[in-house]
């Protein structure tokens, strides 16, 4: 039994994988709508491992940035 419910599991699993992500994601009826226009030429500020002191001194660099 034990080794059936695994089994089912992991089918659950890997069926979830590949499903889009549209599928799986719902919206919140208060985001605001994404204009595509402008996130095609935008970029990524990637400063997960920067201290929230580090941050607070690039802030205006990054104001400048856009």
């Amino acid at each position: 039994m034990k080794r059936k419910l695994t089994a089912l599991f992991l089918v659950l699993v890997m069926v979830l994988a590949l499903l889009p992500a549209s599928v799986l994601h719902t919206a919140s009826a208060d985001a605001a709508p994404v204009d595509q226009a402008i996130v095609q030429g935008g970029a990524i500020l990637h400063c997960f491992d920067w201290s929230f002191d580090e941050i607070r001194e690039a802030l205006p660099d990054i104001a400048a940035a856009g």
